[in-house]
């Protein structure tokens, strides 16, 4: 995907905030006990796409309808304690 500076500052906003929350004793500890998934989505208001930032891999994920059909398998991959 090739971002503009404007999409590429508005996606890094999206980990910020990610990483914002992990900063929260409550969030971090439920996120380390599997209690909670922590993922942050971002919407390419040109294209009409959604995209998925689940800490997996470095990159956001189009939201397709596989990935639509299957969340509950996504849910264990939310994003840990390390960010990734």
């Amino acid at each position: 995907m090739n971002l503009t500076p404007h999409d590429q500052l508005s996606q890094l906003n999206v980990w910020v905030r990610l990483e914002h929350l992990m900063s929260y004793p409550v969030v971090r500890d439920k996120v380390l006990t599997g209690e909670l998934c922590l993922s942050g989505w971002w919407f390419d208001v040109a294209s009409g796409d959604m995209y998925a930032y689940d800490g997996e891999s470095p990159l956001f994920e189009m939201i397709d309808r596989q990935m639509a059909e299957h969340p509950i398998a996504r849910v264990g991959r939310g994003l840990g304690a390390d960010g990734a």
